[in-house]
């Protein structure tokens, strides 16, 4: 237990040091600290382990020594969820993105370093962010009304990070994937190369964008490459023009521009981004308390994001 716990010392000690990319332009501060030779705790100290069992699609899309712990949000760290609008996308990123880096971290068991929870594929921040609730709320799950398509009866569906959907990544995807980086052989001279989207990577994206949107200068920002970010197909390829994972947002602009202008390799990202689907479903499978039928449900959060960091209130004659 002596050596569990050192190991979560280290780990705790990482909490206030590592960083969800940055406020300006610069590359995402990626957090590495040697931790010792021992392994990380399974559960010690307010801390859980994930296994590569419960992680999406087994683990395939991290490196294979990789381990992560999470643990419960204080009450603090998730009073941002009760002050964001519904409407407000940047404040929610923001809110849950800010929970993720505090409560999760990577160990990598061969370096014996800790890795920032930046790295967190950007596709499994909703899988991350439930699993964060249920260790804050273990008796509350997110519950929700649903309707059977078998016998049309009204029944509770239940969301959590376990039963949340992916799909199957192909063999041949995961051979030219090296746990951060595709080299995809896509019929051209040279493979396509980038980094996985990360929690870091689009968080730098996505802050750049709302900046450019929210300049008090057009006319000046006109006059500058910024304007692309108005592009449609710019928001969409964006993503996989990463190759390193830390270059600057400039430079993927830059980097989009040149592909645009070779009309094979526009055609190649479009592909990519078009068909490489990392992310959870929209649906999840449920079974009728009715009949016993599994069904297909919408996942949905009642009472939106605002809520979902939410306790329910013990007495209710006076709330």
């Amino acid at each position: 237990m002596d050596t569990e716990n050192n190991t979560l010392d280290e780990l705790k000690t990482m909490e206030d040091q590592s960083d969800i990319g940055t406020d300006s332009d610069n590359e995402p501060h990626i957090v590495s600290k040697q931790v010792g030779n021992q392994d990380p705790p399974n559960i010690v100290d307010g801390w859980k382990t994930i296994t590569n069992d419960e992680l999406p699609n087994k683990g395939i899309l991290y490196p294979h020594s990789w381990k992560f712990a999470y643990r419960s949000p204080k009450t603090k760290e998730v009073a941002n969820f009760s002050t964001v609008q519904e409407n407000d996308t940047p404040a929610i990123i923001a809110a849950i993105e800010d929970l993720i880096r505090k409560c999760v971290k990577i160990y990598d068991t061969d370096l014996n370093t800790v890795i920032s929870s930046s790295e967190i594929n950007d596709a499994h921040k909703l899988f991350f962010i439930l699993k964060i609730r249920e260790f804050y709320m273990p008796a509350h799950p997110i519950k929700y009304l649903s309707v059977c398509d078998i016998c049309h009866e009204s029944f509770d569906a239940q969301l959590t990070a376990q039963n949340l959907e992916y799909n199957k990544i192909k063999p041949k995807l995961v051979e030219d994937f090296d746990g951060r980086i595709f080299s995809l052989n896509m019929g051209l001279d040279d493979n396509i190369n980038f980094h996985i989207p990360t929690v870091g990577i689009m968080a730098r994206l996505f802050k750049y964008i709302v900046k450019v949107h929210r300049d008090p200068n057009p006319n000046d920002r006109e006059k500058k490459d910024d304007k692309v970010v108005y592009d449609k197909e710019f928001l969409l390829l964006a993503p996989y023009l990463f190759e390193t994972g830390k270059e600057s947002v400039k430079e993927i602009i830059k980097k989009y521009q040149k592909v645009i202008k070779e009309e094979g390799l526009y055609d190649v990202y479009l592909k990519i981004a078009n068909n490489l689907r990392l992310d959870n479903a929209e649906n999840i499978e449920q079974i009728c308390s009715h009949c016993g039928a599994e069904v297909t449900v919408q996942i949905s959060f009642p009472g939106g994001w605002k809520a979902l960091f939410n306790k329910p209130v013990d007495d209710l004659e006076y709330f």
